[in-house]
């Protein structure tokens, strides 16, 4: 109990260090069956990859595929105790997860799915796109920059496969990965809705479309 009780303060506390409150807010409402979702789907390219540099003291570390012992470490992390909820999905689906590590301990991961954008119905991938989410950093290391230093290091791997078109969803009132995007020269491509009740019904209401 006391474990879930500071796990939740902190996750008080980061919400209003990095003014995610809403964010919060509708997670909650989500794991009761409740989920309003405004987003951004975004579009980047291969062909800008940004030169994003980690500090002195992290430039031991290293990026790859994640495996078999990744995935235990992040699902028994209390910081990551959701992923439960989505692994099913994951392995499902055409999916890699990528980890940043140092000293064998994962300090960042995100995942790929080369199929399809899963929170948008019908929206199949072609052989030049990828779907990028999923981006997290465990607390300790937060503010290091590791997130946009493995975007980076990921892009030039999908480039070098010919996936040059990465497509990816930020919900509206993430503040820190819409400022994260930005640093990655994302295009806005669409601003949609999802809603989804008790688990089960789905929406996906588009508001706007921009020219891409």
């Amino acid at each position: 109990m006391d474990k879930l009780l500071i796990l939740y303060t902190n996750k008080l506390c980061d919400a209003f260090r990095y003014r995610k409150l809403l964010l919060v807010v509708t997670d909650q409402l989500a794991k009761l069956g409740f989920q309003f979702t405004p987003y951004f789907l975004t579009l980047e390219t291969t062909l800008q990859i940004p030169d994003i540099k980690l500090p002195d003291e992290l430039q031991m570390s290293a990026w790859g595929v994640s495996t078999v012992e990744d995935i235990e470490e992040i699902r028994n992390h209390p910081e990551t105790h959701w992923f439960d909820r989505f692994e099913s999905s994951l392995q499902d689906d055409d999916c890699i997860c990528f980890t940043l590590k140092q000293n064998e301990e994962i300090m960042a991961f995100m995942w790929c799915n080369f199929d399809r954008c899963p929170l948008i119905q019908d929206m199949k991938l072609k052989a030049d796109e990828a779907y990028l989410f999923g981006v997290f950093t465990y607390a300790k290391y937060r503010g290091k920059n590791l997130a946009p230093y493995l975007n980076s290091q990921v892009y030039q791997a999908l480039s070098e496969m010919g996936r040059t078109r990465l497509f990816s969803l930020t919900g509206c009132f993430n503040t820190p990965a819409l400022n994260f995007k930005k640093k990655l020269h994302a295009r806005c491509v669409k601003a949609g809705l999802f809603i989804k009740l008790f688990h089960k019904i789905k929406w996906d209401i588009c508001l706007k479309e921009y020219p891409v």
